[in-house]
């Protein structure tokens, strides 16, 4: 209860109608580990317990990571199989074909959880209004940052992409000489995208807005 009513004080410092257009946002990174799973876990937590919006989560994988922990209660969402945890539903492992259909139906937010961006994949990327990559701007880094690019300009449009780095990195642009990206923002430091604290809801609007 504590937790709602932060949300609610916040809110009332902010501007309201700017959650009243659902959105598509989709997540991945440049490679594995980099906290994708995590920051897609906050956007859907921020929009659901503390907004009451309705969430769908994509997860775009072979092997679903949130099956052991969000797959006790499964539902059916237009026949398929589904699961609900903390009012937001999971769609799990879920093929382009799938991913695209539920995009397409869901009334409310979209949260897409990509494991691997590709080019077979990358039209469900394109679908959302909302597109973030994750990255390090460190120089033994760069090497992920540039293979990326290699593989996936011409596929997705690296200008409408939100470049998003360690915080302490986002000041140091000298080390990111490449000009594919307008937009480099921190990626939020949060704890525990099941217990958000009112110190992380402004980074999190910041990012759906």
């Amino acid at each position: 209860m504590k937790r709602i009513l932060l949300f609610k004080h916040w809110l009332n410092k902010s501007t309201k109608n700017k959650f009243e257009k659902n959105k598509k946002i989709s997540v991945t990174a440049v490679s594995h580990k980099l906290g994708v799973t995590h920051l897609c876990l906050c956007l859907a937590n921020f929009l659901s317990s503390g907004l009451k919006k309705p969430v769908l989560y994509i997860e775009i994988s072979d092997d679903s990571q949130l099956l052991g922990f969000v797959g006790e209660h499964q539902i059916k969402y237009k026949d398929i199989t589904c699961y609900k945890y903390m009012d937001v539903v999971y769609a799990l492992g879920c093929n382009t074909s799938v991913a695209s259909y539920l995009i397409n139906e869901w009334d409310g937010y979209v949260i897409v959880d990509f494991d691997k961006l590709t080019p077979e994949n990358a039209s469900i990327y394109n679908q959302c209004d909302k597109q973030f990559l994750i990255g390090s701007l460190m120089p033994w880094c760069k090497r992920d940052v540039y293979r990326f690019i290699n593989n996936m300009e011409g596929v997705v449009d690296m200008k409408n992409i939100g470049f998003l780095t360690k915080s302490n990195e986002v000041n140091d642009k000298a080390l990111f000489n490449i000009k594919k990206y307008d937009s480099i923002q921190g990626l939020p430091i949060i704890n525990n995208p099941f217990r958000l604290k009112e110190s992380d809801f402004e980074a999190l609007f910041q990012l759906i807005e």
